[in-house]
């Protein structure tokens, strides 16, 4: 039985959005040099599974029209975002400690070093901002294998977290009531997930209270669910959209179209991906659509949101943040997964509308997650309590880059013990430097990466890509006799000895060995 009216569709959504429109050419024109020196609110959006391609062939084709008005016409849009972990729940614990994996300790979803047991939240961004004086929000998905809907990790004053494996389904879920009770939700079309999560954040975001807010909102989709079967049609699963939504998309699939999809050689490859399969084109399109229309519902949200920050005269002081875990490969290099160092598992969006920006912007400097907490600790004025491994991207989102950025960021799915042969663990360095990646008069990046057994952490393979030339990663070069192969190839591994430990106790903090 549904909790929850259905989201309307028609008229009233017309109504609601004209006025907001019309509210904000109001507030816009009348009080943009009076923005209030208090705090901002942060909104920050958390997507799952979320691809820079699917992102881009949506709003291609105009099916994302809220992303679109909301954080790209008047937002920053970071062109070359990655995350260093391309896995849900070390990306997330990420996301809340500002650190790399080797640092926070969540090496996976699961297993002696993955998941929400391993995780000390003690100490995150969550307790930062509440000591900062925030009002702290999360809806949604938290950390893999978070169950006890009783347990509130410190630093949140509401919590409203998917708990247990219903968080990986669109309907027969279930949502902890800050600590102190569950909901669960059942299969009518008010009880799709991505909108009944709309719903907590559009009421905790209407909440009137003095203080400034952090909200995290964090939907599934475009993950797939894990409570639909496969099936001979649809061989890898998928997510369902929401019931206004289903079945509205048909694109094309964009990797497709590239020689890197379904690789034909894969030699130069680690041991374990020699073994893989080619995939069937037809079926990974299914994929790909189903989970374009899925996140329909996510841009609805966005829309929703912001036209409640309007409407409740907020936005001006209010930051919005729109990324993903990590991205996702359809059949780049036969793999249909994330997990790995390819670009198209570790590359993410990320869109962030400053305080009162009304304009776009694009910074080309390379961010990470590493970078997230740090940047809204600093809108918050919060102070860490732990190190944080990233940098605050303030400055850039202000049109302001500093004089020195990154040149380097660490690639990592360290050996976890587990024994999980889905993608080996393996460290890589993805740098721009040119004393490592090129030259002066010929600048670009490479990535050069070591693969390690899963069940004893034996060195197996090498990578070296220059992706100047190959930037599908079609032809690595680890066995190249050139002298100028083989010294890039020593440089190169001794900046991945120094990132892989950056950050520790006496290391080299991580900023400058990136620099």
């Amino acid at each position: 039985m549904s909790h929850h009216a259905p989201i309307a569709a028609g008229a009233w959504r017309f109504k609601a959005r004209r006025a907001a429109r019309a509210l904000l050419l109001t507030v816009m024109c009348g009080a943009a040099a009076a923005v209030a020196q208090q705090k901002p609110n942060v909104l920050f959006v958390l997507t799952d599974d979320l691809d820079t391609s699917l992102l881009q062939t949506g709003l291609d084709a105009g099916i994302y029209p809220h992303i679109q008005r909301v954080l790209i016409d008047a937002g920053t849009q970071f062109t070359e975002s990655f995350v260093s972990n391309a896995l849900c729940c070390p990306s997330r614990a990420t996301y809340l400690s500002g650190q790399y994996a080797h640092n926070h300790g969540v090496f996976a979803n699961n297993g002696p070093f993955g998941g929400f047991k391993v995780f000390d939240d003690s100490s995150t961004l969550a307790t930062w901002m509440l000591d900062a004086g925030y009002r702290t929000g999360h809806v949604g998905k938290y950390l893999n294998g978070y169950k006890d809907y009783r347990y509130v990790p410190p630093g949140w004053s509401t919590w409203h977290a998917l708990a247990g494996g219903s968080a990986y389904c669109m309907y027969d879920y279930r949502i902890s009531e800050n600590g102190l009770a569950e909901t669960a939700y059942g299969n009518e079309a008010a009880d799709y997930q991505t909108d009944v999560l709309s719903g907590y954040a559009d009421r905790f975001v209407r909440t009137a209270d003095p203080r400034p807010f952090f909200l995290t909102v964090a939907p599934l989709s475009p993950h797939n669910e894990a409570c639909i079967d496969k099936t001979p049609q649809k061989p890898y699963g998928t997510v369902r959209a929401a019931p206004r939504h289903l079945g509205s998309v048909n694109l094309a699939l964009p990797s497709a179209g590239l020689a890197s999809f379904n690789e034909d050689d894969m030699s130069d490859k680690p041991g374990w991906m020699q073994k893989i399969k080619r995939n069937a084109e037809p079926a990974q399109r299914v994929l790909f659509n189903e989970k374009l229309a899925a996140l329909k519902a996510v841009d609805d949200m966005v829309g929703r949101l912001f036209d409640t920050l309007v409407e409740t005269g907020k936005l001006l002081d209010t930051v919005i943040v729109f990324t993903s875990d990590n991205g996702y490969q359809y059949g780049s290099h036969r793999l249909v997964q994330k997990g790995t160092l390819y670009e198209e598992a570790i590359r993410v969006p990320l869109m962030v509308r400053g305080r009162a920006q009304a304009l776009p912007r694009s910074a080309a400097q390379w961010v990470l997650n590493t970078d997230w907490a740090p940047t809204i600790a600093e809108y918050g004025g919060a102070q860490p309590r732990i190190p944080v491994d990233g940098r605050s991207l303030v400055s850039l989102i202000d049109g302001v880059p500093p004089p020195i950025w990154r040149q380097s960021i660490l690639l990592e799915r360290p050996f976890d013990g587990a024994g999980d042969q889905v993608a080996y663990p393996y460290a890589a360095v993805r740098t721009q430097d040119p004393g490592l990646a090129g030259t002066a008069d010929k600048p670009g990046a490479t990535v050069y990466a070591q693969t390690t057994d899963p069940l004893t952490n034996i060195l197996t393979d090498l990578e070296l890509y220059d992706l100047r030339s190959d930037p599908l990663q079609l032809t690595s070069l680890h066995n190249s006799s050139q002298p100028r192969r083989i010294r890039q190839m020593s440089q190169l591994q001794q900046k991945l000895d120094q990132l892989r430990v950056c950050g520790g106790t006496g290391a080299q903090a991580c900023a400058a060995a990136e620099n």
